[in-house]
């Protein structure tokens, strides 16, 4: 479902009051939520501790991926192992932006809010896991087809802790329980409207 259909299905026009319009040679009409809310079903002090959970993976997580990936090893001349990498960095950065997303947010969501950083919590971890797994399997065969070091097994080794890690996120995101509350404002639309059209009728 694209971004135009949700907000168009959630949101409704309605008249702005005066002095909400800037511009007077638009129409003077302002959009509510009408849609469903979403809730984390925790407490203050466990949806704090997620927060600090999540933000802990995605930094030890940006560490490793950094300090393994800037060693001079044998395994980061690899081509094979560089793809992998280059999308797992690219998955890091969505994933930055599901997280910073998720300690911003608050108590109540809009679906439009919930549904972006569930995509980005579920998907851009799991991409960037898959990724860094590769990478690991890639460096491995490096190491015993072609060089083997310490230093290559190191960076091997990191590059599997940031598979972990990633792969915890998608984990913990999952695992949240919440629960979705119709919007009051929704029944307070239609009744409006019912009630204009009969009005509109009676003029008739």
């Amino acid at each position: 479902m694209s971004y135009r259909k949700d907000f168009e299905e959630n949101y409704v026009a309605v008249p702005a009051a005066e002095g909400d319009s800037r511009n007077r040679k638009k129409p003077k009409v302002k959009y509510l939520y009408c849609g469903p809310w979403y809730f984390w079903d925790q407490s203050d002090k466990e949806q704090k501790k997620c927060k600090i959970c999540l933000t802990a993976a995605g930094f030890l997580n940006t560490v490793i991926y950094l300090a393994a990936g800037v060693q001079y090893a044998d395994v980061n001349t690899s081509v094979l192992v560089f793809l992998p990498l280059a999308v797992s960095c690219v998955a890091l950065l969505f994933e930055w932006v599901g997280i910073v997303q998720f300690c911003i947010q608050k108590e109540k969501m809009t679906v439009i809010s919930w549904q972006s950083i569930m995509n980005y919590l579920k998907i851009a971890p799991f991409v960037q896991s898959v990724g860094m797994v590769l990478a690991v399997v890639f460096c491995v065969y490096y190491m015993v087809t072609q060089t083997f070091s310490i230093r290559s097994l190191a960076v091997t080794v990191g590059y599997g802790v940031c598979a972990l890690l990633a792969a915890h996120v998608v984990w913990k995101i999952r695992s949240l329980p919440f629960h979705s509350e119709k919007n009051p404002l929704r029944r307070q639309i239609r009744e409006q409207q019912a009630a204009q059209e009969e009005e509109n009728q009676e003029l008739l």
